[in-house]
């Protein structure tokens, strides 16, 4: 009782926090008498697959000089998903079994996920304790077909780690599936990469060891201006450059792999009569980080679908939810 007393005199913290392979995300919004007075947004970089001790930091900056703050994520275990009904004894016309499940109902479709995956997810980064609000990644989709014309579109939000397939029609959500995309190009291979790098400027510094040994040969202008070129080929730039290439090798692989998802996904909503299923017209991907183009175009050509990108901020989208949720006196 004391604490709603004191609740309007406080300022209000949400924190959206994003995890995906090695980068961080985080959005931090200061709410006080229901309006933004700080909004910062920033990421990290995580290392050995451990939660970033700055990120920790500045989270727990806001944690002890406000006592009103709260954390929030997107949910992105495979076990959840969303399904046209709102009645649990149908589920099974899915293949869903409707024990061990917490669901979450709306007006013509409702979302669950595995009770054991809910408590993996809010304990999931440690020395931060529970986290306050966890979303299916079907809600801010949902928010965004509302928003949408009438056609049934098939929404592929993506990150480096997984995707969250969902087919609506307007305001309903009549199909819904969470994979996980990650790729054989595991980061325990940058090492090797790293390896190589520093192979390719020993053999830089050699062939500019040999050159400079026979300066007082070179007759003519043409011979130093090459020697400008090859002095001027920086190793980091090389090092940059290999780790583009391997994350437009990853996003490739990613892309071959999840148009074969989709297909499937799209053979099941086709196939099972219970999902209503209706004509895709479209299919809008959301983007989270950068998505190479080579990987979009071949995505493109596989599903032969009109196809649409659309940039995507997982921890924005969070904050937002949270602001609803607060709203509504939720929090």
């Amino acid at each position: 009782m004391l604490t709603q007393l004191l609740q309007p005199f406080f300022s209000k913290i949400l924190i959206g926090i994003d995890i995906d392979e090695e980068i961080c995300q985080i959005n931090i919004l200061r709410i006080k008498n229901t309006r933004v007075r700080q909004n910062i947004k920033t990421e990290f970089k995580i290392i050995n697959n451990l939660f970033p001790l700055d990120a920790l930091k500045l989270i727990g900056f806001y944690q002890k000089k406000y006592p009103f703050t709260y954390i929030g994520i997107l949910s992105k275990t495979p076990n959840q998903g969303a399904l046209p009904t709102i009645k649990l004894e149908e589920y099974i016309n899915f293949g869903i079994s409707s024990q061990g499940v917490m669901t979450v109902f709306f007006d013509h479709w409702s979302v669950f996920i595995k009770d054991q995956s809910l408590a993996q997810e809010i304990n999931q980064i440690k020395n931060l304790g529970k986290i306050d609000c966890l979303f299916s990644p079907f809600i801010p989709i949902s928010f965004l077909a509302q928003k949408e014309n009438q056609h049934t579109t098939l929404y592929l939000l993506q990150s480096r780690q997984s995707i969250a397939l969902c087919i609506a029609q307007k305001e309903k959500i009549t199909y819904g599936s969470v994979f996980d995309i990650r790729t054989d190009l595991a980061e325990d291979t940058m090492p090797e990469q790293q390896k190589g790098s520093h192979n390719d400027v020993l053999a830089f510094e050699n062939i500019l060891h040999s050159l400079s040994d026979g300066l007082d040969d070179l007759e003519d202008l043409d011979d130093l201006e090459e020697l400008d070129e090859l002095e001027g080929n920086d190793p980091m730039d090389q090092s940059k450059d290999n780790t583009e290439k391997l994350n437009e090798l990853k996003d490739f692989m990613r892309a071959t792999t999840i148009s074969n998802i989709i297909e499937n996904a799209i053979q099941e909503y086709y196939g099972n009569p219970y999902y209503q299923s209706a004509f895709i017209d479209q299919i809008v991907i959301l983007d989270t980080y950068g998505i190479a183009p080579d990987a979009i175009n071949h995505l493109k050509d596989a599903i032969m679908i009109d196809t649409i990108v659309k940039p995507f901020s997982p921890t924005q989208e969070i904050t937002s939810l949270m602001l609803k949720e607060l709203s509504k006196g939720n929090l």
